[in-house]
């Protein structure tokens, strides 16, 4: 009966060595899936949000995009997340012919610009340096180019 008893010990033995390198096996595969996702995180979120962001405009009629982002020229060089909002939102307010404006930033790399413009309800000229300059009025009173 004891050699039953070791041959049945024997083949425990080598189960146990079969499974312990499918645990390793298994343990490695999700190991590397943890990494790979891990990366692919990284590539799809961090990296993108690390650069300047892209900066989306909407809303302006007189204004190009080029105008508007060479106004934003101080702030291009910023990342995402050291892109102030508030501070963009006081660059443009302070374009007359701008009547408000909202900046919102959407994770990971994208800036929204919305610019609503001052509109003309009527005109005049102002003198300045002996000459006559056209200007707009709003309907707030407020004289634009």
């Amino acid at each position: 009966m004891s050699d039953v008893s070791m041959t049945a010990f024997a083949v425990e033995k080598t189960e146990t060595k079969s499974d312990r390198k499918t645990k390793i096996v298994v343990a490695l595969f999700f190991v590397f899936c943890a990494i790979f996702l891990i990366e692919i995180a990284v590539y799809k979120f961090a990296l993108p949000s690390m650069h300047a962001p892209k900066i989306v405009i909407g809303g302006e009629h007189s204004l190009t995009d080029e105008q508007v982002l060479s106004l934003l020229q101080p702030m291009r060089g910023t990342n995402w997340f050291s892109f102030n909002a508030e501070e963009a939102v006081s660059i443009l307010s302070s374009v007359p012919a701008i009547d408000s404006v909202t900046v919102s930033k959407r994770f990971p790399d994208k800036i929204f610009v919305r610019i609503a413009e001052r509109e003309s309800v009527a005109m005049t000229f102002v003198s300045s340096a002996g000459r006559s300059i056209p200007v707009c009025i709003d309907k707030n009173g407020v004289l634009f180019d």
